[in-house]
């Protein structure tokens, strides 16, 4: 049996000694002793980021900070969860103010993540509750737009309805609504 040429030499992760052949020790090749250990010497020190949302560290690929550098907005994330978080509301790049006007002809605010007609915002900071669902917020001149304190009063469902009967014309040969 042949000597073996080559010599013992430290495993780079975990310092066991390994034999490499001489070829290897001629092209300075890295030993490793596992391919554990040869897994954990492929992986290079990937860069730390702070997500811009939840403050967390984490670790990134170079390719994917190159990718982040390149970006329009340049925010960082740990996660999609994160990145939704984050654009929601007043910060996603679409948000014109949170205010809409419904196909009922009145004005909407985005509050507590749903849109709440602006008469009853309004009127609810005025008596210092929230209003019940039964209660309604009347426009006295009838114009959904005008929301000044002195135009809207507080009513029952079943008095706002039967404000409007009495305001509709009837035809007095039948008593009915026309």
């Amino acid at each position: 049996m042949k000597p073996r040429r080559g010599k013992e030499v430290p495993c780079a992760i975990c310092k066991k000694m390994v034999y490499q052949k001489p070829s290897e020790l001629k092209r300075d090749k890295v030993a490793y002793c596992s391919r554990a250990c040869h897994h954990k010497g492929m992986l290079k020190e990937k860069p730390v980021l702070t997500c811009d949302h939840c403050s967390k560290e984490y670790a990134v690929y170079p390719s994917q900070l190159k990718w982040n550098q390149i970006r329009e907005h340049k925010k960082n994330f740990c996660s999609t969860q994160c990145q939704n978080k984050f654009y929601s509301g007043d910060n996603h790049p679409n948000w014109i103010g949170g205010s809409i006007e419904h196909a009922t002809g009145y004005i909407k605010d985005y509050v507590d993540k749903k849109y709440t007609a602006r008469h009853r915002i309004f009127m609810e900071e005025l008596v210092g509750r929230k209003l019940s669902e039964d209660e309604v917020v009347h426009h006295k001149n009838g114009n959904k737009h005008d929301n000044r304190i002195e135009n809207l009063e507080i009513m029952t469902r079943s008095e706002h309805a039967k404000h409007h009967i009495s305001e509709r014309e009837k035809d007095l040969s039948t008593g009915r609504l026309k």
